[in-house]
């Protein structure tokens, strides 16, 4: 049993960290220029031009499409480690509900605090989206800012 909440574990550290590599390196960095990339690249684009006015849910969830690319970038997990692929499928679903929560909803915690100076402040820190502990790890963290700064009320 200990062996796959390890492996559940694993899995859901994975999807965090290629989530992380993915929204820095590709949404914000240079290898989204490159062609196949750049259509998600665009719609990432559109969620920071959006993200707390009236058109930001038409770009907080993925596409249809991304979804499906997802499941079959996802598919040498789920071969190796169906646990493993389930652990990283859970974070997909914590991330979603979160992300959706800080765009929509919850203006209070430190972790939407997080989010929103990567939208507000400086969209070259806070890759994490929804783990601040990520950004910590790698160095990407932006320092702490008080809630007002961003225009929220303590």
């Amino acid at each position: 049993m200990l062996s796959y909440v390890a492996l559940f574990l694993v899995g859901y550290s994975i999807a965090t960290i290629v989530w992380y590599l993915n929204h820095r390196f590709i949404f914000h960095g240079r290898l989204g220029k490159l062609p196949v990339l750049k259509k998600f690249t665009r719609l990432h684009t559109l969620h920071h031009q959006n993200p707390y006015n009236h058109r930001r849910s038409k770009f907080i969830f993925i596409p249809w499409w991304g979804h499906v690319l997802l499941f079959i970038v996802s598919l040498p997990l789920l071969f190796a480690s169906p646990v493993c692929w389930l652990g990283a499928l859970a974070f997909t679903g914590v991330y979603r509900w979160r992300h959706y929560r800080f765009h929509e909803a919850d203006a209070s915690s430190k972790h939407h605090i997080h989010h929103a100076v990567h939208h507000l402040i400086e969209s070259n820190a806070n890759f994490s989206g929804v783990h601040p502990i990520v950004d910590r790890l790698f160095g990407t963290d932006y320092p702490r800012v008080h809630p007002t700064v961003i225009g929220h009320k303590q």
